[in-house]
């Protein structure tokens, strides 16, 4: 269950660092890559950073049975 969890946090972790970067990447944009087409990927990995957050803080207060 550690691991797990663990692997949830850093997942997290690594899309949180990945939106920051195509944030970065946004306000630099001129032309390619489209810029819908940017605030799509940072909305997807957003949604998935806060998905395996929530469930990593789940998985950590559920006690090893």
């Amino acid at each position: 269950m550690a691991l797990i969890t663990v692997l949830l946090f850093s997942f997290s972790f690594l899309l949180f660092a990945t939106t920051i970067h195509f944030t970065v990447v946004l306000k630099k944009s001129k032309m390619y890559p489209p810029k819908a087409v940017i605030r799509k990927k940072i909305q997807t990995l957003s949604t998935f950073a806060v998905v395996s957050l929530l469930l990593g803080v789940i998985l950590l207060y559920i006690p090893a049975g």
